[in-house]
């Protein structure tokens, strides 16, 4: 009985995957799809060598560039990428449901689990995007060590190694992965019931595994990527107070777990902004959520770690124990979301289970209820990565304050050679936030495209006001006004861009050659001609 149960509720789940997601298989390639394939050489052509020990995208999400580029086809086409994000998106969705049976609920309970996962809105950017395959590959090896780990390892040492490779194959995918040894730590407290050295004892193969991704990462040549504050303010906070708002931040993607409404595309600078006095009382009641949780594991230590698996899948990417890339994005709520699927789960699968008609009746409703509101909605989301144009616009219009999303389209208007739009999306992009680096580059590059130079050296001014340590802005200053035979108005620019950075040989020589333009020629003195022998 319970294999054929198992069967229909597997089949329900795959069948509510595609079929929300058929759709996106004719979507275009939209945003960081096309720098990271269109515009990226495969691994083969690069080398493997190169590729493994160059830092491209992230710290070492190798595995997600190789099978990004397995997808390539001459001549391109975005449908590959888009059917294989569609198979990884439903294994994860069955790993889902194979985690909830793991844990001892009961197959309606985890059909329901797997069910509500696989139509989440809140998963759209991790399955529809096609660089979203980061957190599909990092999902699949996350929830299929901790399966197999649950499971004791059926099969014994053959599974042990399966295992740890998925474990690998998730570490190679994205950073987020680390929070697996949180995850199998958490459980081995909680469900396992064993003391922090006995649980420390079964994390040792994870953390030789952890042990040497990082030195895969610190080998890598090139320079860490810089977080800029466009991308997540959080990151230019003092610690405490960086502790504090994404603490806040954490909250809302809770509430957005559990009532997706409201869904960005891009929650960047200064679409979420949280308060300093909300984010202290967001910290507060975290701790003292958490504290309640963790007194109560004895009683029920399997609604322990389902309530504590939420904020353990987000502590690599929640800017908690150190910064992140962004503030916050709801495609890193795809694997700590699994989270409250399994305890609606958990409260489906108990009602389900009593001999109560009418309770069974309410459960049953209440997850087709679910289903019917959540399919149309991943629909309506996922829409808006049909194509790029469509997708920049869509940002702006449910992000109007996203300094990010404005630039993003000025850079779309100019791919497209519609530079006054640009100007104008560039012009807005600096108004949400006057210190934005790359906005201000671009619109006095504009401006000056367009014969007016005043307008750009505005801009340059009043850029350097707020930011007067950027050298590179300085240097387009100096030139602007060299160019414009105003050597010594660009003297006191120019010995500010050389004490910015003392090494760059290029500002050095061009602070000499202004103080040679500057410096008049030594008077000739008065000599007798010399007389021919």
């Amino acid at each position: 009985m319970d294999r054929n149960a198992t069967i229909i509720a597997s089949a329900l789940v795959v069948a509510a995957t595609w079929l929300v997601n058929l759709p996106t298989l004719d979507y275009e390639f939209v945003h960081k799809d096309r720098a990271l394939i269109l515009e990226r050489a495969p691994v083969w052509e690069e080398g493997w060598a190169e590729t493994m020990l160059t830092r491209t995208w992230g710290s070492a999400r190798k595995a997600t560039l190789v099978s990004l580029d397995l997808d390539r086809r001459t001549p391109m086409s975005p449908r590959p990428y888009h059917m294989t994000n569609l198979v990884l998106a439903t294994l994860v969705a069955l790993l889902v449901f194979a985690l909830a049976r793991a844990l001892g609920l009961t197959v309606p309970g985890a059909g329901a689990a797997g069910l509500l996962f696989t139509l989440h809105p809140l998963h759209v950017d991790a399955v529809v995007s096609m660089v979203g395959r980061a957190e599909l590959l990092a999902a699949t090896g996350v929830l299929a060590a901790l399966v197999l780990h649950i499971r004791g390892y059926p099969g014994g040492r053959r599974t042990e190694l399966l295992s740890w490779a998925a474990f690998a194959l998730a570490l190679l995918s994205r950073e987020n992965a680390v929070v697996l040894l949180g995850l199998i730590l958490v459980y081995e407290m909680t469900v396992g019931g064993r003391t922090l050295r006995r649980s420390l004892r079964t994390l040792v193969p994870y953390l030789v595994l952890t042990g040497a991704w990082l030195g895969l990462v610190l080998a890598q040549s090139g320079d860490a990527p810089i977080i800029t504050a466009v991308d997540n303010p959080l990151a230019h906070m003092s610690a405490p107070w960086r502790i504090a708002a994404a603490a806040e931040i954490l909250w809302r993607y809770l509430g957005l777990s559990v009532l997706p409404i409201a869904l960005l595309p891009d929650r960047s600078f200064a679409t979420v902004n949280p308060a300093p006095a909300v984010a202290v009382i967001a910290a507060l009641a975290w701790m003292a959520c958490l504290g309640l949780v963790w007194i109560k594991r004895v009683t029920n230590p399997r609604l322990a770690f389902t309530l504590l698996w939420f904020p353990v899948a987000f502590a690599a990417t929640s800017n908690l124990l150190w910064p992140a890339n962004t503030n916050m994005a709801e495609q890193l709520a795809f694997l700590p979301s699994a989270g409250p699927c399994l305890l609606a789960g958990m409260a489906f699968g108990a009602l389900g289970a009593r001999t109560d008609r009418t309770a069974t009746a309410a459960a049953l409703l209440a997850v087709v209820v679910a289903a019917s509101l959540l399919a149309p909605a991943y629909r309506e989301r996922a829409s808006v990565w049909a194509a790029s144009e469509h997708y920049y616009r869509r940002s702006i219009e449910l992000s109007p304050d996203s300094a990010r999303a404005w630039y993003n389209l000025g850079m779309s208007h100019m791919r497209g050679q519609k530079r006054r739009l640009a100007l104008r999306a560039f012009e807005r992009a600096a108004e949400i936030m006057p210190g934005f680096d790359r906005a201000a580059w671009w619109r006095a590059a504009l401006l000056m495209g367009f014969k007016r130079p005043d307008e750009a050296e505005a801009v340059y001014r009043d850029y350097l006001e707020l930011r007067p340590d950027d050298a590179g802005m300085t240097s387009h200053l100096v030139s602007l006004l060299v160019n414009d035979d105003r050597v010594a108005e660009s003297l006191p620019f120019a010995e500010r861009m050389a004490a910015a950075e003392p090494d760059n040989e290029v500002y050095a020589k061009t602070l000499d050659l202004i103080r040679n333009m500057l410096t008049p020629p030594p008077e000739l003195e008065d000599q007798e001609p010399a007389l021919s022998p």
